[in-house]
Protein backbone atom coordinates (compact mmCIF):
# COMPACT_ATOMS: atom_id res chain seq x y z
CA UNK A 1 0.00 0.00 0.00
CA UNK A 2 2.91 2.69 1.15
CA UNK A 3 4.45 1.99 -1.67
CA UNK A 4 2.10 2.15 -4.63
CA UNK A 5 0.85 5.54 -2.78
CA UNK A 6 4.75 6.76 -3.20
CA UNK A 7 4.50 5.97 -6.74
CA UNK A 8 1.48 7.99 -7.43
CA UNK A 9 2.90 10.51 -4.86
CA UNK A 10 6.07 11.01 -7.39
CA UNK A 11 3.88 11.03 -10.56
CA UNK A 12 1.58 13.85 -9.32
CA UNK A 13 4.89 15.77 -8.15
CA UNK A 14 6.48 15.52 -11.69
CA UNK A 15 3.39 16.59 -13.57
CA UNK A 16 0.85 18.78 -11.38
CA UNK A 17 3.14 21.78 -11.39
CA UNK A 18 2.93 22.29 -14.93
CA UNK A 19 -1.12 21.18 -15.09
CA UNK A 20 -1.21 23.63 -12.49
CA UNK A 21 0.11 27.03 -13.88
CA UNK A 22 0.14 26.71 -17.61
CA UNK A 23 -3.31 27.07 -17.81
CA UNK A 24 -4.71 28.37 -13.99
CA UNK A 25 -4.37 31.43 -12.25
CA UNK A 26 -1.21 32.90 -10.77
CA UNK A 27 -2.67 33.69 -7.23
CA UNK A 28 -5.87 35.68 -5.46
CA UNK A 29 -6.26 38.61 -4.64
CA UNK A 30 -7.50 37.66 -0.54
CA UNK A 31 -7.39 41.58 0.36
CA UNK A 32 -9.25 44.73 -0.93
CA UNK A 33 -9.78 48.07 0.90
CA UNK A 34 -10.93 51.26 -0.98
CA UNK A 35 -10.69 51.38 -5.06
CA UNK A 36 -8.61 48.58 -6.66
CA UNK A 37 -8.49 48.03 -9.93
CA UNK A 38 -7.49 45.13 -12.41
CA UNK A 39 -7.24 44.99 -15.73
CA UNK A 40 -7.85 41.99 -17.93
CA UNK A 41 -7.24 41.65 -21.28
CA UNK A 42 -7.84 45.57 -22.17
CA UNK A 43 -11.01 45.67 -19.93
CA UNK A 44 -11.28 46.89 -16.20
CA UNK A 45 -13.05 45.52 -13.77
CA UNK A 46 -13.15 45.82 -9.67
CA UNK A 47 -11.28 43.75 -7.55
CA UNK A 48 -12.77 41.91 -4.94
CA UNK A 49 -11.71 39.23 -2.27
CA UNK A 50 -11.14 35.78 -3.31
CA UNK A 51 -10.66 37.19 -7.15
CA UNK A 52 -7.94 35.00 -9.16
CA UNK A 53 -5.30 36.96 -10.74
CA UNK A 54 -3.93 35.64 -14.19
CA UNK A 55 -0.84 36.28 -15.81
CA UNK A 56 -0.55 39.00 -17.54
CA UNK A 57 -2.83 41.13 -15.24
CA UNK A 58 -3.03 44.55 -14.18
CA UNK A 59 -3.66 45.55 -10.48
CA UNK A 60 -3.85 49.45 -9.34
CA UNK A 61 -4.82 51.10 -6.12
CA UNK A 62 -6.50 54.22 -5.53
CA UNK A 63 -5.51 56.71 -3.27
CA UNK A 64 -5.91 55.51 0.71
CA UNK A 65 -6.87 51.83 -0.80
CA UNK A 66 -4.64 49.04 -0.75
CA UNK A 67 -4.32 45.38 -1.93
CA UNK A 68 -3.16 42.14 -0.76
CA UNK A 69 -2.44 38.79 -3.33
CA UNK A 70 -1.49 35.02 -2.60
CA UNK A 71 0.21 33.42 -4.64
CA UNK A 72 -0.75 29.28 -5.44
CA UNK A 73 3.21 28.61 -4.29
CA UNK A 74 2.38 30.34 -0.97
CA UNK A 75 4.36 33.29 -1.69
CA UNK A 76 2.20 37.15 -0.59
CA UNK A 77 2.64 40.37 -2.00
CA UNK A 78 0.76 43.48 -0.21
CA UNK A 79 -0.06 46.90 -2.10
CA UNK A 80 0.21 50.31 -0.96
CA UNK A 81 -1.71 52.93 -2.04
CA UNK A 82 -1.49 54.65 -5.41
CA UNK A 83 1.00 51.17 -6.36
CA UNK A 84 0.68 49.17 -10.19
CA UNK A 85 1.93 46.38 -10.80
CA UNK A 86 1.49 43.52 -13.22
CA UNK A 87 2.01 39.82 -12.69
CA UNK A 88 4.28 39.42 -15.92
CA UNK A 89 5.02 35.76 -15.53
CA UNK A 90 5.06 32.90 -12.99
CA UNK A 91 5.88 29.53 -14.21
CA UNK A 92 6.01 26.25 -12.08
CA UNK A 93 7.92 23.42 -13.86
CA UNK A 94 8.60 20.31 -11.46
CA UNK A 95 11.98 21.43 -11.70
CA UNK A 96 11.87 25.30 -11.00
CA UNK A 97 9.81 28.46 -10.59
CA UNK A 98 10.23 31.73 -12.57
CA UNK A 99 7.74 34.81 -10.85
CA UNK A 100 8.61 38.03 -12.59
CA UNK A 101 6.19 41.02 -11.13
CA UNK A 102 6.19 44.73 -13.36
CA UNK A 103 6.24 47.91 -10.97
CA UNK A 104 5.01 50.83 -12.80
CA UNK A 105 4.56 53.13 -9.65
CA UNK A 106 4.42 52.77 -5.70
CA UNK A 107 5.30 50.81 -3.15
CA UNK A 108 4.75 46.49 -2.23
CA UNK A 109 6.00 44.25 -0.09
CA UNK A 110 6.94 40.25 -1.63
CA UNK A 111 7.15 37.73 0.92
CA UNK A 112 8.89 35.09 -1.19
CA UNK A 113 8.45 31.40 -0.12
CA UNK A 114 11.26 28.93 0.15
CA UNK A 115 11.01 26.32 -2.26
CA UNK A 116 11.88 22.74 -1.61
CA UNK A 117 9.89 22.59 1.18
CA UNK A 118 6.61 22.45 -0.32
CA UNK A 119 4.67 19.85 -1.66
CA UNK A 120 6.02 19.48 -5.05
CA UNK A 121 9.71 19.64 -4.00
CA UNK A 122 10.86 22.73 -6.43
CA UNK A 123 14.50 22.99 -6.53
CA UNK A 124 15.18 26.12 -7.97
CA UNK A 125 12.86 29.80 -7.48
CA UNK A 126 13.31 32.56 -8.63
CA UNK A 127 11.33 35.74 -8.18
CA UNK A 128 12.01 39.16 -9.81
CA UNK A 129 10.48 42.51 -9.84
CA UNK A 130 11.22 44.51 -12.90
CA UNK A 131 10.64 47.83 -13.10
CA UNK A 132 11.29 50.94 -15.71
CA UNK A 133 14.79 51.73 -14.39
CA UNK A 134 16.31 48.20 -12.52
CA UNK A 135 15.58 44.26 -11.90
CA UNK A 136 15.89 43.08 -8.87
CA UNK A 137 15.48 39.06 -7.68
CA UNK A 138 15.17 36.97 -4.32
CA UNK A 139 14.96 33.76 -3.16
CA UNK A 140 12.81 32.84 -0.10
CA UNK A 141 13.02 35.94 2.19
CA UNK A 142 11.22 39.63 1.89
CA UNK A 143 11.68 42.15 -0.63
CA UNK A 144 10.24 45.41 -0.49
CA UNK A 145 10.05 47.62 -3.52
CA UNK A 146 9.48 51.35 -4.23
CA UNK A 147 9.31 53.41 -7.11
CA UNK A 148 9.05 56.93 -7.36
CA UNK A 149 7.83 59.67 -9.41
CA UNK A 150 9.76 60.83 -12.89
CA UNK A 151 12.68 62.43 -11.19
CA UNK A 152 15.95 64.05 -12.74
CA UNK A 153 17.05 65.40 -16.02
CA UNK A 154 16.20 62.19 -17.99
CA UNK A 155 12.53 61.90 -16.23
CA UNK A 156 13.07 58.27 -15.10
CA UNK A 157 11.53 57.01 -12.17
CA UNK A 158 14.03 55.91 -9.19
CA UNK A 159 13.72 52.35 -8.23
CA UNK A 160 14.73 51.43 -4.27
CA UNK A 161 14.96 47.84 -2.95
CA UNK A 162 15.01 46.66 0.54
CA UNK A 163 16.43 43.10 0.80
CA UNK A 164 15.01 41.94 4.91
CA UNK A 165 16.71 38.98 6.14
CA UNK A 166 18.17 36.87 2.72
CA UNK A 167 20.01 37.71 -0.13
CA UNK A 168 19.27 39.04 -3.17
CA UNK A 169 20.41 40.54 -6.64
CA UNK A 170 19.82 43.57 -8.64
CA UNK A 171 21.31 45.98 -11.48
CA UNK A 172 20.63 49.02 -13.45
CA UNK A 173 17.91 47.85 -16.19
CA UNK A 174 19.65 48.93 -19.48
CA UNK A 175 23.10 47.86 -18.40
CA UNK A 176 24.57 44.60 -19.00
CA UNK A 177 24.09 41.75 -16.41
CA UNK A 178 27.97 40.86 -16.06
CA UNK A 179 29.37 44.21 -15.91
CA UNK A 180 26.48 46.04 -13.55
CA UNK A 181 25.05 43.42 -11.12
CA UNK A 182 25.29 43.82 -7.34
CA UNK A 183 25.00 41.49 -4.75
CA UNK A 184 22.41 42.72 -1.64
CA UNK A 185 22.58 41.39 1.25
CA UNK A 186 20.25 41.15 4.35
CA UNK A 187 18.64 44.42 5.68
CA UNK A 188 20.24 46.63 2.62
CA UNK A 189 19.01 48.48 -0.01
CA UNK A 190 19.73 48.33 -3.90
CA UNK A 191 18.88 51.65 -5.60
CA UNK A 192 18.92 52.38 -8.80
CA UNK A 193 18.17 56.32 -10.13
CA UNK A 194 18.43 56.01 -13.73
CA UNK A 195 18.28 52.87 -15.78
CA UNK A 196 21.41 53.16 -17.98
CA UNK A 197 23.68 54.49 -14.98
CA UNK A 198 25.50 52.12 -12.03
CA UNK A 199 23.35 51.55 -9.31
CA UNK A 200 24.51 51.10 -5.47
CA UNK A 201 23.92 49.71 -2.19
CA UNK A 202 23.46 50.41 1.12
CA UNK A 203 21.74 51.28 4.10
CA UNK A 204 17.49 51.63 3.45
CA UNK A 205 16.67 55.57 3.03
CA UNK A 206 14.54 57.16 5.47
CA UNK A 207 11.41 57.07 2.73
CA UNK A 208 12.14 53.57 2.23
CA UNK A 209 12.17 52.95 5.97
CA UNK A 210 8.87 54.95 6.69
CA UNK A 211 6.89 53.03 3.67
CA UNK A 212 8.01 49.28 5.78
CA UNK A 213 6.37 50.69 8.79
CA UNK A 214 2.98 52.19 7.05
CA UNK A 215 2.88 48.96 5.42
CA UNK A 216 4.19 46.15 8.21
CA UNK A 217 1.26 47.86 10.28
CA UNK A 218 -1.29 47.20 7.48
CA UNK A 219 -0.50 43.66 6.96
CA UNK A 220 2.30 41.96 8.71
CA UNK A 221 1.19 42.99 12.84
CA UNK A 222 -0.11 39.62 13.08
CA UNK A 223 1.38 36.18 13.03
CA UNK A 224 1.49 34.71 9.20
CA UNK A 225 0.14 38.06 7.41
CA UNK A 226 -3.47 36.75 8.49
CA UNK A 227 -5.06 39.39 6.16
CA UNK A 228 -3.32 37.19 3.03
CA UNK A 229 -5.38 33.98 4.40
CA UNK A 230 -8.76 35.40 4.81
CA UNK A 231 -10.34 38.33 3.06
CA UNK A 232 -11.14 41.13 5.88
CA UNK A 233 -14.52 43.47 6.14
CA UNK A 234 -12.65 46.19 4.39
CA UNK A 235 -14.61 48.61 1.67
CA UNK A 236 -14.61 47.12 -1.90
CA UNK A 237 -15.19 49.53 -3.45
CA UNK A 238 -19.25 49.28 -3.72
CA UNK A 239 -18.53 45.24 -4.81
CA UNK A 240 -20.46 42.57 -3.42
CA UNK A 241 -18.33 40.80 -0.44
CA UNK A 242 -17.45 37.57 -0.85
CA UNK A 243 -17.47 35.04 1.78
CA UNK A 244 -13.68 34.12 2.73
CA UNK A 245 -12.31 31.06 0.86
CA UNK A 246 -9.38 30.20 3.72
CA UNK A 247 -9.86 29.52 6.73
CA UNK A 248 -6.87 29.56 9.21
CA UNK A 249 -5.56 26.35 9.33
CA UNK A 250 -6.69 24.54 12.71
CA UNK A 251 -5.39 20.94 13.31
CA UNK A 252 -7.07 18.23 15.47
CA UNK A 253 -7.36 18.41 19.28
CA UNK A 254 -4.47 16.43 20.88
CA UNK A 255 -1.69 17.00 18.23
CA UNK A 256 1.20 18.43 20.92
CA UNK A 257 2.07 22.37 20.01
CA UNK A 258 5.90 23.06 19.72
CA UNK A 259 7.00 25.55 23.03
CA UNK A 260 9.75 27.01 24.53
CA UNK A 261 10.64 24.54 27.15
CA UNK A 262 13.00 26.08 30.05
CA UNK A 263 15.52 23.36 32.06
CA UNK A 264 17.40 23.76 35.32
CA UNK A 265 21.34 23.74 35.49
CA UNK A 266 22.05 19.53 35.70
CA UNK A 267 18.41 18.64 35.94
CA UNK A 268 19.36 15.19 33.30
CA UNK A 269 15.85 13.47 34.11
CA UNK A 270 13.47 16.49 33.13
CA UNK A 271 15.92 16.77 29.96
CA UNK A 272 15.59 12.96 29.17
CA UNK A 273 11.48 13.67 29.60
CA UNK A 274 11.56 16.85 26.94
CA UNK A 275 13.49 14.50 24.56
CA UNK A 276 10.82 12.09 24.85
CA UNK A 277 8.14 14.01 24.61
CA UNK A 278 9.52 15.86 21.47
CA UNK A 279 10.33 12.03 19.99
CA UNK A 280 6.66 11.10 20.73
CA UNK A 281 5.18 14.53 19.20
CA UNK A 282 6.96 13.60 16.16
CA UNK A 283 5.56 10.64 15.54
CA UNK A 284 2.06 11.75 16.13
CA UNK A 285 2.63 14.28 13.36
CA UNK A 286 4.22 11.95 11.15
CA UNK A 287 1.04 9.77 11.47
CA UNK A 288 -1.09 12.85 11.01
CA UNK A 289 0.59 13.60 7.76
CA UNK A 290 0.86 10.94 6.41
CA UNK A 291 -2.83 10.83 6.55
CA UNK A 292 -3.19 13.93 4.53
CA UNK A 293 -0.61 13.20 1.85
CA UNK A 294 -3.24 9.87 1.14
CA UNK A 295 -6.15 12.48 1.00
CA UNK A 296 -4.04 14.81 -1.22
CA UNK A 297 -3.37 11.89 -3.73
CA UNK A 298 -6.54 11.05 -3.60
CA UNK A 299 -8.53 14.19 -3.99
CA UNK A 300 -5.67 16.95 -5.23
CA UNK A 301 -5.73 15.60 -9.26
CA UNK A 302 -8.90 15.81 -9.98
CA UNK A 303 -8.74 19.34 -8.34
CA UNK A 304 -6.23 20.28 -9.96
CA UNK A 305 -7.34 19.22 -13.54
CA UNK A 306 -10.61 21.24 -12.91
CA UNK A 307 -8.43 24.58 -11.74
CA UNK A 308 -6.72 24.08 -15.05
CA UNK A 309 -9.99 24.00 -17.31
CA UNK A 310 -12.51 26.89 -15.96
CA UNK A 311 -9.53 29.76 -14.29
CA UNK A 312 -11.84 32.59 -14.04
CA UNK A 313 -14.16 31.01 -12.04
CA UNK A 314 -12.00 30.46 -8.94
CA UNK A 315 -13.43 33.54 -6.96
CA UNK A 316 -15.43 31.01 -5.08
CA UNK A 317 -14.78 29.55 -2.00
CA UNK A 318 -15.44 26.09 -3.06
CA UNK A 319 -13.71 26.31 -5.94
CA UNK A 320 -11.36 24.06 -7.08
CA UNK A 321 -8.26 25.88 -6.81
CA UNK A 322 -10.19 27.05 -3.70
CA UNK A 323 -10.36 23.43 -2.06
CA UNK A 324 -6.85 22.40 -3.81
CA UNK A 325 -5.34 26.01 -1.61
CA UNK A 326 -6.75 24.41 1.40
CA UNK A 327 -5.61 20.81 1.47
CA UNK A 328 -2.40 21.94 0.37
CA UNK A 329 -1.79 24.65 2.97
CA UNK A 330 -3.48 22.15 5.97
CA UNK A 331 -0.62 20.16 4.71
CA UNK A 332 2.65 22.21 4.51
CA UNK A 333 1.44 23.77 8.17
CA UNK A 334 1.54 20.30 9.52
CA UNK A 335 4.94 19.62 8.07
CA UNK A 336 6.21 23.23 9.10
CA UNK A 337 4.87 22.12 13.14
CA UNK A 338 6.66 18.94 12.55
CA UNK A 339 9.44 20.65 11.59
CA UNK A 340 9.62 22.99 14.37
CA UNK A 341 9.59 19.86 17.12
CA UNK A 342 12.66 18.02 15.07
CA UNK A 343 14.49 21.49 15.15
CA UNK A 344 13.55 21.26 19.38
CA UNK A 345 14.38 17.32 19.70
CA UNK A 346 18.00 18.43 18.30
CA UNK A 347 18.06 21.32 20.59
CA UNK A 348 17.11 19.15 23.47
CA UNK A 349 19.55 16.42 22.15
CA UNK A 350 22.38 18.70 22.62
CA UNK A 351 21.41 20.17 25.55
CA UNK A 352 21.40 16.68 27.25
CA UNK A 353 24.43 15.25 26.24
CA UNK A 354 26.69 18.74 27.47
CA UNK A 355 24.27 18.46 30.97
CA UNK A 356 25.73 14.97 31.46
CA UNK A 357 28.98 15.28 30.19
CA UNK A 358 29.18 18.36 33.01
CA UNK A 359 28.04 16.43 35.50
CA UNK A 360 30.57 13.38 34.81
CA UNK A 361 33.62 15.96 35.22
CA UNK A 362 32.00 17.11 38.31
CA UNK A 363 31.91 13.35 39.65
CA UNK A 364 35.48 13.39 38.31
CA UNK A 365 36.71 16.33 40.28
CA UNK A 366 34.56 15.32 42.86
CA UNK A 367 32.53 17.91 43.39
CA UNK A 368 28.49 18.47 42.84
CA UNK A 369 26.66 18.17 39.99
CA UNK A 370 26.05 20.73 37.42
CA UNK A 371 25.40 21.54 33.91
CA UNK A 372 24.70 23.87 31.44
CA UNK A 373 20.92 24.51 31.04
CA UNK A 374 18.63 26.21 28.29
CA UNK A 375 15.85 25.02 26.15
CA UNK A 376 14.49 23.76 23.02
CA UNK A 377 12.85 26.60 21.23
CA UNK A 378 10.74 27.20 18.02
Amino acid sequence: MKLRIYCILSILVLLAPTLVLAAGPAGTITHVEGAVEVIRSGKSLWAQPNMALLVQDTLKTGQESYAGIRFTDGSTLAMAPETEITVADYTVTENSQKSVIEMAIGFMHCRVRKMGAGFFGLKKNRWEVHTDTAVVGVRGTDLWTLVGEEAGPTKEKPTECLVEDGEGYGHPKSLDWDSAYMAIKPGWSFKAPSASQPGSVGPPSDEMLGNVEILSGKFLSEPDAALFDTPSDAKTSGAKKSEPSDKPIRHPKGLPIAQDVKIEKGDVKTCDKEVAKAKDAIKKWNDYINGLEENFIETGWGLLGEAAKSPDTQAHPNSPLSRFNRLRDELDSAREERDRWKEQLRQLQAICRKMRQSNISAGGNGGGGSGGGGGGSH
